[in-house]
């Protein structure tokens, strides 16, 4: 699940990991209540999610998803790219965080790290 209120963030992420062909999209969330509330309905194993979104920030969503689905992995993808939020982002149960500014490839390979499937298609 991809949740960004940019909708050219959710669509670039959402196409990439569809391409990728080792995960399937299940859903799209453009402000943070949003995000929690697909989550509760959906049960994703992966959540791509933002800090800065309208009606709930990032970081109250991080908190109420560990509480609903503590088994659904959280991926911080963030335009804030500093140690203090990913420090924050990891305390709060996230398990990781990647700048935005990152190249695809690298937000890739972190979804992937955080959704543990194998790095080579068979």
């Amino acid at each position: 699940m991809v949740a960004d209120d940019l909708p050219e963030i959710r669509t670039l992420v959402r196409t990439n990991l569809e391409f990728d062909g080792r995960f399937d999209v299940v859903g799209e969330a453009a402000n943070g209540l949003e995000a929690v509330e697909m989550v509760n309905a959906l049960n994703p194993d992966v959540v791509v999610l933002d800090l800065a979104m309208p009606e709930m920030d990032g970081l109250a969503a991080i908190s109420k998803i560990r509480q609903s689905s503590p088994g659904t992995r959280i991926l911080v993808l963030s335009a804030f790219a500093d140690d203090h939020n990913s420090g924050l982002v990891k305390e709060l149960g996230a398990n990781g965080f990647i700048a935005k500014d990152r190249p695809m490839e690298e937000i890739m390979d972190k979804v992937v790290e955080i959704a543990e499937v194998p790095n080579s298609q068979t």
